[in-house]
C-alpha cells in the first residue's frame, strides 16, 4: 500500500520541546509523526502529531481511535475529555512489564482467556485489583 507522506514512528522519553523541535524542522516536512507515548497524546497531536501507537487499543480501539480522530478534527475540548477518562487506565496498563496488564484486562473483559507463555507470568494480586477497580472506574467493566 502507498502513503500519501512518508511515515515516522517517532519514540521519544516524552518531551515535548525536542518532538516539536524535530517536528517543525523544515527538513522534515511531509512526514506524519505517530506519537508511541500514550500519555501525552492529545497535547502532541495539538502540536501536529498524526496518531498514537498505544497498548490501550488492544483493550478499548473504538475509544482510542474516537480520541484521536477527534483530536484530527480540531476537536481538542472532546479529544481531551476522553484522555480524562481514561488517563488512569493508560498509567495502569504499566504497573507490571507489558503485556501483562493488558493480558490481564482483556481477560477481566472477556475478550481472551488469561494465558502467559515463559517468562510472563500472571500480575500480581494486588495490581490485579488495582486494575480491576480501574477498569471499573473508567467503564471498561
Amino acid at each position: 500500500q502507498e502513503y500519501p507522506v512518508p511515515l515516522s514512528l517517532h519514540v521519544t522519553d516524552g518531551e515535548p520541546d525536542g518532538w516539536s523541535q524535530s517536528s517543525y524542522n523544515p527538513q522534515n516536512s511531509g512526514f506524519a509523526i505517530l506519537w508511541i507515548l500514550l500519555i501525552p497524546t492529545v497535547s502532541m497531536m495539538a502540536l501536529g502529531a498524526k496518531g498514537v501507537v498505544s497498548v490501550a487499543s488492544n483493550l478499548i480501539p473504538a475509544e482510542l481511535s474516537r480520541m484521536v480522530n477527534l483530536a484530527l478534527a480540531g476537536n481538542f475540548r472532546d479529544a481531551l475529555a476522553l484522555h480524562r477518562k481514561y488517563y488512569r487506565l493508560f498509567t495502569d496498563l504499566f504497573i507490571e512489564s507489558n503485556p501483562i496488564p493488558v493480558k490481564a484486562a482483556m481477560a477481566m473483559k472477556g475478550m481472551i482467556a488469561e494465558e502467559y507463555r515463559l517468562p510472563m507470568c500472571e500480575i500480581g494480586a494486588a495490581h490485579r485489583e488495582t486494575l480491576r477497580e480501574t477498569l471499573i472506574r473508567c467503564e471498561v467493566l
